[in-house]
């Protein structure tokens, strides 16, 4: 097999961190020894990738295009899709916020720009590159579920029970870092679970901090772990040296190709959003809306209260006030959810290895960062529950996994049927509060648009393009400045 069973409950690392306790024996065999065990997990993995391709290419196709749009930037939960957009699809647009998403432009930008080439439009570029995005972070629930110790046959349920969660659909759907941020968190942790039965090489901790660090640089939280976890304690501080050294030289590299970036260590201005509108009692308050927000919205997401935000010239959707459930079928999603988050707890702590030890602090390290960072928790939903899903993994090893694999295919019905009203009102919250509000010019410029012009014309003749985006093609276009050029002030 591809990870060795059971090697995240019994096996450890070779080259512990002795003073966590943690040694043991190593794997009785290397890494992919078996390819025909190798050959079974890519092909489950690669079939998960597809479906959660084609997931979020329909719930994307569900939201309303003037979204995108700067006349209603931060509406959806406080995100910054219009600038997010413009990034992706524009290297001349602001890219201030690379202070904070040091390699988003790199990432983004030439994936989107090839796409273009082979005919699709802005939209549908940047709606391609967020399946691309997800279905990874699908893919790396399925590796560490492998890890861990989970049957190949029931490995993919995790990746599965991640679709249906309202933090990673009500992401995928848009455009925004937040998704790819997922991924790059869930990086050092899989370099984790390797390191719970074979040796490590420095260069591997090194690249999962550079990656953890390339979307979000708080997500570095895992990076910084896995250097603690998987690095002898005298090499710690050059392997840090090393992943800032390599971040900068990268962002050196984008700045040649995109000049607006800034700069990936100015955090002076964060300041701001700690705490920013909360008075004395919303902040005593803050810890029950944060956990609420983290443990049960991010799996079943209640229909969001409409408020109004400082500098914000229209309603925000905003769940952070808002009670968990709201109707049978979501409560009933919420007690399937909780049951599975409780077997997975008792078997991690049952675990040995660094895994259990790198899951249960990046969850603390994000628990303790939105406590104090944020106004819209929700916002960064796609953040970690990646990790709460892989928390419910470790219930599908030992003697309760059946009782989880029924828990699993239960949350999954419920929390898909309720997320999924929960994405179609989003359209429903921009016709009452939109007004005049028009979606941006989603055509290339130059040959690109013209051939993303001929593929909706061929999609419109099929039948395959949906409403809402026969009426982006269709419509009146923006002002230039809903344009490539749009910005914002987050």
């Amino acid at each position: 097999m591809l990870f060795r069973s059971g090697s995240g409950l019994r096996g450890v690392t070779r080259r512990p961190a002795r003073w966590l306790g943690l040694a043991g024996r190593p794997a009785a065999r290397p890494l992919f020894s078996d390819r025909r065990g190798l050959v079974l997990d890519l092909a489950v993995m690669l079939a998960l990738m597809a479906m959660a391709g084609v997931v979020a290419w329909w719930a994307s196709g569900q939201i309303d295009a003037r979204f995108l749009s700067r006349g209603a930037s931060s509406s959806y939960f406080e995100a910054d899709i219009p600038r997010v957009f413009a990034n992706m699809t524009d290297p001349d647009s602001d890219h201030e916020r690379a202070k904070v998403h040091p390699l988003w432009a790199a990432a983004a930008y030439p994936s989107t720009r090839a796409l273009g080439v082979l005919g699709l439009d802005r939209l549908e570029a940047a709606r391609a590159f967020q399946c691309g995005a997800g279905a990874l972070v699908v893919a790396l629930v399925f590796v560490l579920a492998r890890l861990i110790g989970v049957s190949r046959w029931m490995a993919w349920l995790p990746g599965v029970a991640l679709m249906s969660c309202s933090g990673w659909m009500m992401w995928v759907a848009v455009p925004e870092t937040y998704v790819l941020g997922g991924a790059t968190l869930l990086a050092p942790l899989v370099v984790c679970g390797v390191a719970a039965t074979h040796r490590v090489p420095r260069w591997w901790v090194v690249g999962a901090g550079v990656v953890s660090l390339s979307v979000t640089v708080t997500n570095y939280m895992s990076g910084l772990i896995a250097t603690f976890l998987c690095v002898r304690r005298r090499r710690w501080g050059r392997v840090v040296f090393d992943t800032f050294a390599v971040l900068v030289l990268a962002w050196g590299v984008q700045r040649m190709l995109i000049p607006s970036v800034g700069f990936p260590l100015d955090w002076a201005s964060e300041g701001q959003y700690v705490l920013g509108e909360e008075s004395p009692r919303g902040i005593a308050a803050r810890p029950v809306r944060v956990g609420a927000t983290m443990v049960l919205h991010a799996a079943v997401l209640p229909t969001p209260n409409e408020v109004s935000h400082q500098g914000v010239p229209r309603p925000v959707l905003d769940p952070q006030r808002k009670a968990p459930g709201g109707s049978a079928g979501a409560w009933l999603a919420l007690v399937v959810w909780v049951g599975l988050l409780a077997l997975g707890a008792v078997s991690l702590v049952r675990s040995q290895g660094p895994l259990r030890w790198a899951i249960s602090l990046t969850l603390l390290g994000q628990a303790a960062l939105h406590l104090v960072y944020g106004s819209v928790t929700f916002l960064y939903a796609a953040h970690w529950t990646p990790v709460l899903v892989v928390l419910t993994a470790f219930g599908l090893v030992g003697r309760g996994r059946w009782v989880a694999v029924c828990l699993t295919s239960a949350f999954v019905v419920l929390a898909a049927a309720e997320n999924t009203r929960r994405l179609r009102e989003t359209t429903a919250f921009m016709d009452r509060v939109g007004g005049e509000v028009m979606p941006p010019d989603f055509a290339w410029p130059g040959p690109a648009g013209e051939k993303s012009s001929r593929l909706a014309k061929i999609e419109t003749r099929l039948g395959l393009r949906v409403g809402q985006q026969d009426s982006v093609a269709t419509g009146p276009r923006s002002s230039q400045a809903d344009g490539p050029g749009l910005s914002s002030e987050r």
